[in-house]
């Protein structure tokens, strides 16, 4: 999306991307990624040349292992992937869950909070875990191949289980050891709001926007969309709905939860309390299943909505839960819907 100065959107371009998910995995192609912000950026090549700044927003969690020049080691690990229950029960007991809490203001979510996947690398892709200089979210990657700096925001940090939230800090040197997990495969945390670097020139050349335009950290996307809406004081409310539904509050001080996520706020100081269950991408997965033969037009603009106006009142339930629904984060069950769960 591009803004003027008056941060009112005037021009929003989208280009889809798949994922892929196995068993209790599911993962996305960083690159994939890349190529998809390249081919937005394709017509609106007249603005760009005027754009003076440009600001990332992410999904998170997505843990990525990176190498020394940035490039993708394995998949992005998403916050949909159950890959990493041992992991994230062996982490519990190594750490306790009051420690976990009164840090990292989470308890380690499988998946939800990406220190599970990092640890289901360094037990399952050794070679991997070796071999990577860096450990970041979507915008580390993003960052890094805009700007070659290496970087994560505090509102992603939060959702790695290694970072500080409740101090609204630095990673925590006590986790990490309890974890043996080196603090040196971690990027540099740098606020939302700072100037990280610039683009460079090889990006200037396949993107269109000016070499040398500085690149803001930016957020996590439900972050910057709390910081859009204006939901900047304690006891605001904030309703999303996307891929996944969001429920979020605004607080002046952390009160960690172990039945929610905390997060920090892209403001200094203000923290995000949210919970988080499959959204727009349950019903996606209802379409593929058992509709199909709709198009994607036909299904959510004609079905959905005579269907929706038909059982208003009638809640559909999903238990067990589908994939993305923290209260399930333990369960075995979420990602086999995928496979069982299929029209033959």
């Amino acid at each position: 999306g591009l803004f003027n100065k008056s941060y009112q959107l005037f021009v929003v371009r989208q280009s889809e991307y798949s994922y892929h998910s196995f068993g209790m995995c599911v993962q996305i192609e960083p690159e994939e990624i890349w190529k998809a912000f390249l081919k937005v950026m394709e017509p609106l090549r007249d603005y760009l040349s005027q754009v003076e700044i440009v600001v990332p927003c992410v999904f998170s969690p997505a843990l990525i292992a990176l190498d020394e020049d940035g490039n993708a080691l394995y998949p992005a690990i998403i916050h949909w992937d159950r890959r990493s229950v041992k992991q994230a029960k062996e982490a519990l007991t190594k750490v306790g869950k009051e420690k976990f809490l009164s840090i990292a203001g989470n308890i380690p979510y499988p998946g939800g909070i990406s220190v599970t996947s990092l640890l289901w690398l360094k037990e399952k892709e050794k070679r991997i875990f070796e071999k990577a200089f860096k450990f970041g979210h979507m915008n580390t990657f993003f960052v890094k191949r805009l700007t070659n700096e290496w970087s994560i925001d505090p509102t992603n940090a939060s959702l790695t289980g290694l970072y500080n939230t409740v101090a609204y800090s630095d990673w925590s040197e006590e986790i990490a050891r309890k974890l043996e997990i080196p603090l040196e495969k971690l990027p540099p945390v740098i606020p939302s709001t700072e100037i990280v670097g610039n683009v460079t020139r090889e990006v200037a050349r396949s993107t269109g926007i000016r070499c040398g335009t500085p690149v803001i950290m930016g957020s996590n996307d439900t972050s910057s969309a709390a910081l859009g809406a204006g939901v900047l004081k304690g006891g605001q409310i904030l309703n999303i709905s996307g891929s996944s539904e969001i429920l979020t509050i605004c607080m002046d001080r952390p009160i960690p939860d172990e039945k929610y996520y905390l997060r920090t706020h892209p403001l200094l100081n203000k923290w995000l309390m949210f919970d988080i269950t499959t959204g727009g991408f349950a019903l996606e997965w209802f379409r593929s299943q058992f509709c199909r033969e709709m198009s994607k037009e036909e299904f959510y603009n004609s079905y959905l909505r005579k269907f929706m106006e038909k059982k208003m009142g009638s809640p559909v339930n999903f238990n067990p839960y589908l994939a993305g629904e923290d209260n399930g984060a333990f369960s075995p069950y979420p990602l086999r819907l995928l496979e069982v769960h299929r029209r033959s």
